[in-house]
């Protein structure tokens, strides 16, 4: 029976204009179904938002939901390349000693490169449970409503979902030259969904568990997980300037001045989109990176433009697609070397998706458009809009040399504004290793 309508109700959306469209979807919300739950754990995870919004009664969102998780996934930060125990051989002592008085930053980048044959590995542990949506909370989260003068007919649509990624970030660097670095950043990614939807009507009487309450009208739950690839990233930084003049080649090893960097990331589509660990498209960034001090507190800044090669669209049967397309990316944030082997970091990330993505709430009435049945008013419900998506985040973090050339770090994503999926606070944990 489920199928069968689902197929009936796409092939009419399929020859029918919008207004139809619309008056469709009102008739699913409408619809005088008896209660029922059905559990299911999908194929996929994007299956799985479909079967949720679709039963709190809008449909088109479902794809709305796939491609946040999947943008917020995919262009999450993951990590720096910069090496945080940076050391050259100084040829007054025949030593080797540490370049900069600060491990560096945990997600931002600064210009100084590894140097020739040089080499690093670190492994950062990212976990997001995901809190809301724009200004929606994940938790018993609102979609659609009817407003009518019959109980029957004024009907509300919900969601709760419990939505979480656990990546773990594999990154290493090696100096090719003394002023090129090269690069890989492989994430592994665990997404998991658990949630509920429902529709109920304003029909307020005891149910048959015996508590007083409206009248469920459709219920499902799904559940989902999966682990693999995420997007794997291929990056190149060349030093392009030294602040200062260059020392000497027999002149003692002295902190390194900062300087200007380029660099150039390349994600390829390795990530499954379906199962949302990736848009399935290469995307091209393409960074100016500033470092600078020689003393204890060291400032650092980037600004990128990131090329996607196809838009990602949000699509709905009754609004227009909406078509995300390249990133804007920035970054400014502080090092202070709050002990010989101790650095306390601050940085402040911009990420802004173009095309739209933002999601908002939209009410049609039966004065601007013909509604199905009979007697409903208006139709309010969530839909992605054209609007930009700006996700600000504010990074704390601390770098501790726990021995030798291996450094632990600790940090935190806490989100300051974001109109998409977001979590509001994700720790992070890394190793580092240089050789």
């Amino acid at each position: 029976m489920r199928s069968f309508q689902s197929f009936e109700i796409g092939t009419m959306m399929n020859r029918c204009p919008k207004a139809l469209s619309l008056a469709l979807l009102i008739l699913a919300l409408a619809s005088p179904a008896a209660a029922q739950t059905i559990t299911t754990t999908p194929v996929s995870l994007a299956e799985a938002l479909n079967q949720l919004t679709q039963a709190a009664g809008t449909g088109q969102l479902g794809d709305f939901m796939r491609q946040s998780t999947a943008v917020e996934i995919a262009t999450m930060p993951l990590g720096t390349t910069s090496r945080g125990a940076v050391m050259e051989l100084d040829p007054t002592t025949g030593l080797e000693v540490k370049t900069m008085s600060t491990l560096g930053p945990s997600f931002a980048e600064r210009a100084l490169t590894a140097g020739a044959g040089k080499a690093s590995v670190s492994v950062n542990l990212v976990v997001a449970t995901y809190d809301k949506l724009n200004d929606l909370d994940l938790d018993r989260m609102q979609l659609t409503s009817t407003q009518a003068p019959v109980p029957q007919l004024q009907q509300k649509g919900f969601m709760s979902l419990v939505l979480s990624s656990t990546t773990t970030v594999i990154n290493g660097v090696i100096g090719a030259t003394p002023k090129f670095d090269i690069g890989a950043m492989i994430p592994i990614v665990k997404v998991k969904v658990n949630g509920i939807a429902w529709t109920e009507n304003a029909v307020v009487r005891q149910q048959a568990d015996g508590k007083v309450g409206p009248d469920i009208l459709r219920q499902t739950t799904a559940i989902g997980e999966s682990t693999g690839l995420g997007d794997v990233a291929v990056l190149g930084k060349f030093r392009l300037a030294r602040f200062g003049a260059a020392p000497k080649p027999d002149a003692p090893v002295l902190p390194d001045p900062g300087g200007l960097a380029l660099m150039g990331t390349v994600r390829l589509p390795t990530g499954s989109r379906e199962d949302l660990r990736g848009l399935g498209i290469t995307r091209a960034m393409l960074s100016l990176i500033v470092s600078a001090g020689k003393g204890r507190l060291k400032p650092h800044g980037s600004g990128g433009f990131e090329w996607w090669e196809k838009g990602i669209n949000m699509t709905s049967p009754i609004d227009p697609t909406v078509t995300l397309r390249h990133q804007v990316q920035w970054n400014g944030g502080i090092e202070l070397e709050a002990a010989p082997k101790l650095t306390i970091g601050l940085d402040v990330l911009g990420r802004h998706i173009l095309g739209g993505g933002k999601v908002d709430g939209n009410t049609v009435t039966s004065a601007e458009r013909p509604l199905t049945p009979a007697g409903i008013t208006s139709l309010t419900y969530e839909r992605a809009t054209d609007h930009t998506l700006h996700k600000l985040s504010i990074i704390p973090s601390l770098k501790w040399n726990i021995k030798g050339k291996a450094l632990l770090s600790l940090s935190g994503i806490a989100s300051a504004l974001d109109n998409g999926l977001h979590d509001m606070f994700t720790p992070v944990v890394g190793l580092d290793w240089t050789f």
